[in-house]
This record gives structure tokens, sequence and C-alpha cells, in this order.
């Protein structure tokens, strides 16, 4: 029988000051990951933005073929075909961990509850038995984009990324009371009955996530300090995929979660791809950059890691503004050849919000081509902040302000972070 790691051991912190004490069970307040983005505020002249999240999503996420050569692929199929041949018990879970096929199972951890899910994972809370630490367990069906999210984020440790500890093959569904009983909402994980699931064991931010924050904050908006703390967490959270060669490909406030000491770490790196390797890359539209949504509707690779901070750009206004900057018109769901509906205008007769209209990205023969609209400013905020937001949303890659040069920028040195 192999040696059984506790999840304390494997989980150490990054530095000394870093705290172990396990979540309490009123502490969490965000599914992790996941979650819709529409806003909605108190204030009259302001109005909630439509979410357009996973619009997307139909089309390949990615096709990585150099990565399906690798030997970190090969590998994980074998354990996989393994895990697969050796369903010869009804307790699979203990039998895998005796013939030393794997570490994990799910006995060795204690369901809490329920922390969120999406239409291919499904993520609890949980603790590990022997250390009684906690954790997030996302469950997903087993494919080639889960062996290509575990490649990206098994490979990365810093103090602005969720952590993940490990990952394990289950034939057995790790659900509530709720969901066996059919009293929960929500869709159903899909699985294949002659394949396992495949767990993924992840560090838990018990201090929520940026969506939940500006949910939370007075009229949707963050004080302009703390989104300055915030924002520079994020920053350095894409310095450094960057430079490890990879893009997240999708960054919005429910993707950047917070720990106890209201640090940003970012999660969720199911669209994330080296960017060496990426051909087709979907997202959440009122979030990416134009050239990734132009890449995504011809089926290129025509983008890089300055979509990244284009989307981070968004992330950022919503924090200062409380909303998304456009209202979104789904192609999908409209009828591409119908007239754009009236803009939405304030009690001054002034346009309130430009309209990012996504039927125009489907119809490239429209007399009017596709374009993302320039951000307004609609609440009072600095003028050091518009100019950021602006530079980080610059429609043209090549002109968009780095993240260095973001770091430099006279809004973050006024607050001394």
């Amino acid at each position: 029988m192999t040696t059984r790691t506790h999840i304390r051991d494997v989980l150490r912190p990054l530095d000394p000051n870093q705290s172990e004490t396990p979540v309490k069970e009123n502490e969490f307040k965000s599914p992790f990951g996941m979650g819709t983005t529409a806003k909605t505020s108190a204030t009259p002249k302001r109005t909630a933005v439509p979410n357009a999240a996973n619009l997307l999503s139909p089309l390949p996420i990615k096709q990585r073929k150099n990565f399906f050569k690798s030997p970190q692929y090969k590998s994980r199929k074998q354990q996989f075909h393994l895990v697969c041949a050796e369903r010869v018990a009804e307790d699979i879970d203990g039998d895998l961990c005796e013939l030393g096929i794997q570490e994990w199972a799910v006995d060795d951890f204690v369901y809490q509850r329920k922390l969120g899910h999406g239409g291919t994972a499904h993520v609890y809370l949980a603790s590990e038995k022997q250390s009684g630490y906690k954790v997030a367990l996302k469950i997903q069906e087993t494919d080639d984009n889960a062996f290509c999210e575990i490649d990206i984020h098994d490979k990365l440790d810093h103090p602005n990324i969720v952590r993940m500890i490990d990952y394990f093959y289950s034939f057995t569904p790790f659900r509530t009371e709720e969901e066996d009983q059919g009293w929960e909402d929500g869709p159903t994980l899909p699985h294949n009955p002659e394949e396992p699931f495949l767990y993924m064991i992840l560090e838990v931010c018990d201090g929520g996530s940026l969506h939940d924050k500006i949910d939370n904050a007075p009229n949707g908006r963050i004080p302009e300090q703390q989104a300055a703390k915030y924002f520079l967490d994020a920053v350095r959270a894409l310095e450094y995929i960057h430079a490890q060669g990879m893009l997240h490909c999708d960054c919005k406030p429910a993707n950047f979660l917070l720990d106890l000491d209201d640090r940003v770490k970012l999660a969720d790196f199911g669209m994330a791809v080296h960017e060496e390797e990426k051909e087709v890359v979907g997202g959440s539209p009122v979030y990416m950059a134009p050239e990734h949504l132009m890449a995504w509707r011809q089926m290129t690779d025509d983008f890089d890691h300055r979509s990244d901070i284009y989307s981070l750009g968004v992330v950022l206004y919503e924090m200062l503004e409380g909303v998304l900057p456009y209202i979104v018109w789904e192609a999908p769901k409209m009828n591409l050849e119908s007239s754009v509906p009236a803009p939405i205008y304030d009690s001054d007769d002034e346009e309130l919000f430009p309209i990012l209209d996504l039927r125009k990205l489907f119809d490239m023969s429209s007399e009017e081509p596709f374009y993302v609209p320039p951000p307004l400013f609609l609440a009072e905020i600095s003028e050091e902040a518009e100019d950021l937001v602006t530079r980080l949303m610059e429609p043209s890659a090549s002109e968009r302000i780095s993240l260095s040069e973001a770091k430099d920028h006279p809004w973050l040195k006024k607050f001394n972070l």
C-alpha cells in the first residue's frame, strides 16, 4: 500500500506569514470560479448590464495538438486507461490506492457543501479526514480538455494563483443528499458511466470573489484604493502566467478569488492555453479583447497575452463602475437582420451605455462592421483611474498598455501599494 500524504503536508504556505487556519463553515461566500456577472444598482441613473458569460462555449475551447503528443498527456492517458481496466471490485477507489495507481480516494474527504456548478464541472467544499484541512474538489468529466487544464495548472506556483494540490480519478460521484434526492437545482454533470470522474484537489479561498465584492459594495462600486490593491494582485498573477508562456483567456471577476488576508488569487484554468500551442479558444465575450473575439469568429489563433490585459481592464472598469461596460446583444438569441434596439439614455438624454452588438460578429457581410466600442464612465472616478482603464481597454493590441507599464501608472503610485 502506498504511503498516504496529508493535505496539510502538501499545501504548505508560500510564506511564513500565511495562515493555515481551516475555513469556518460560514466564511465561504463564493463558488469556485463560477457565477454570473450581471450587476444591479440602487442608483436611478445606472442600469444593470446583461450577462454574456459562456456565450462562445459551443465551439471547441481549445485544440492543442502539441500537448496531445507530449509525455505528460501520454502518461495521464495511460493512468486513465489503467484506472478503467482495474474496475474489478465494488470498492474501486480503495483498490486504486492499494494498487498504487493513485494516492487519493473519495472516501478520504468529508463533504461540507456544494460551492457551485457550471456546464462541465461541479465544485464542493470538503475536508480531508486525516488532517481536517479544507479543500475545494472540482469534479468534471474526464476528457482531453481536462487533461489540458491539469497540465497548465499543475505547473503554477505563485501567491496570487489558486494552487492545485493534486488530482485523482473515481467512479464514485461526490454528491450532496439534496442532489441525490433531486431537491437541488442545477445542471447534471456530464458523465460516461464507463469512465471515471476526474477530481481536482484545489486550495480553498475563503474570502469570496471579486464578483462577490462588487455585488456587496455600496452601489456596486469598490473604493478606488481597495480596487487598486485587487488590481495589482491580479496584474502580478497575469505577469507570472505570461512569463510561463501561458494565457488565461477567461479573466473575469468570478475567476479572481480572495483569501482571508484579502489577497486576490487567479482561478479556473479551464480555458488557459500555452501561447505557442493555442489554436481556437473561446471565453466570456463581454470580457474578451476585440482581437480575441475576431480570432474566435474566424477560427484562428491571431491573439496573444495582450488579450488578457484587455480583459483585466474590463474587470477594473466593473470594480470601479459597478456595471459592465456594454449592453450586449447576443447573436444566438437574436435575428441577425433585425435592427439594433435604441440605446438606453439617462435623464439628461445622454447615451448611458454603448452596445456590444455580437450579432455583427457572426454577420461579416454587414455594412456596419463589428467593433468593440470604447467604455463610457458613468460614475465619478478619478482621471487617473479613467486613463488606466482606457489604456487597458485599448482596441488595438499593439497600442495597449503592458502589465509592467500598468504597475507604474500614476493611479497605482498614488496609493503607495
